[in-house]
């Protein structure tokens, strides 16, 4: 048994999250490797010290159809018995409270996190408002690059106006038809993301030209360049998402990367963030938001220097390290 391996799933995947994970590791000192090496029946890695599992049991509700489900719903639990059997510890890291906007599937997933909680899957949150023992949401670039950008922001003399921004996969549970709703007329505001929904699409135009917005919607794939570009031009993000939809949010962690500001709607996550952060503006509507906006007088580069300081690379890292000793 190699106590110097950990093998991660996904080992890849579209969500930044499992570079940044790989990348904390390696830089532990520890060699991460493809779980499907240990779940392989033909493998000759029969035994593992660590493994660390994220989604496996959202993983049937994202196929197409229902047998293609049934037959992910069932490589799971063959994954998962055999993780049991070949590994000495599996952290389990909990992202949702249940797959997004996901029908197909849903009771196969619950049935995993029950076979994943009966196996002794070691539980791991990103947030203390969720059961679980609590890690650390990771930045979305190394602690010096951050801290570089800060001091940019500090010495820049050319203070641009305030602009907000949302972005991401544009989803119902997000709340952007109820933020429109009270979104002041004269704040600007763009809205860029992919929209798979073209009825919900449809229903955020007509928001916007009833009550005669200042708003862009842009349904478009970001790539990662034109993101970066966007969160060093807006010093707001919207995230009015739902309550109870996420347990974290990479779109919080990637936002305050680049010293953005936080405006939500109230949910459990926005108010734990908003006792922790002075720059995360909850709002039970928007109708004064722009006033608000007036009053913040927190820089950008103070947002980038706390989110350094409670969730750089250096503090994921001791973090996990105490997690790994306690194995």
């Amino acid at each position: 048994m190699n106590d110097n391996i950990i093998y991660i799933s996904p080992y890849e995947n579209q969500n930044e999250f499992i570079e940044i994970l790989k990348k904390i590791f390696s830089n532990m000192g520890y060699h991460v490797k493809d779980m499907e090496i240990l779940t392989s029946v033909k493998s000759n890695a029969k035994t593992g010290e660590i493994a660390v599992i994220n989604w496996l049991e959202d993983s049937p509700c994202y196929e197409k159809n229902f047998l293609k489900s049934v037959i992910t719903f069932g490589r799971a639990v063959k994954k998962a018995i055999l993780l049991k059997k070949r590994t000495k510890k599996v952290f389990w890291i909990k992202h949702n409270y249940r797959p997004h906007d996901r029908n197909l599937g849903q009771l196969f997933s619950q049935i995993l996190t029950w076979l994943f909680t009966r196996l002794d899957f070691h539980v791991l949150v990103l947030e203390s408002t969720f059961d679980g023992d609590l890690i650390l949401h990771p930045l979305y670039m190394a602690d010096e690059r951050a801290l570089e950008i800060s001091k940019e922001f500090s010495l820049s003399k050319n203070r641009k106006a305030d602009k907000v921004l949302f972005f991401g996969a544009i989803k119902q549970y997000k709340n952007l038809h109820v933020a429109l709703n009270t979104w002041p007329q004269n704040l600007p505001l763009l809205i860029a993301g992919k929209c798979n929904d073209n009825a919900y699409f449809d229903k955020l135009v007509k928001i916007v030209n009833d009550r005669k917005l200042n708003v862009t919607l842009k349904n478009i794939f970001l790539t990662k360049e034109d993101l970066e570009a966007l969160l060093l031009e807006y010093s707001y993000i919207l995230m009015p998402h739902q309550d109870k939809t996420i347990i974290s949010s990479g779109t919080f962690y990637h936002a305050i990367s680049f010293g953005c500001k936080i405006i939500t709607l109230p949910s459990s996550f926005s108010k734990h963030k908003a006792a922790q952060h002075k720059f995360v503006l909850v709002n039970e509507d928007f109708t004064n938001l722009g006033t608000e906006i007036e009053l913040n007088k927190i820089s950008r580069s103070e947002v980038i220097r706390d989110a350094v300081e409670k969730y750089g690379r250096v503090e994921c890292m001791k973090v996990w390290e105490k997690k790994f000793d306690s194995k």
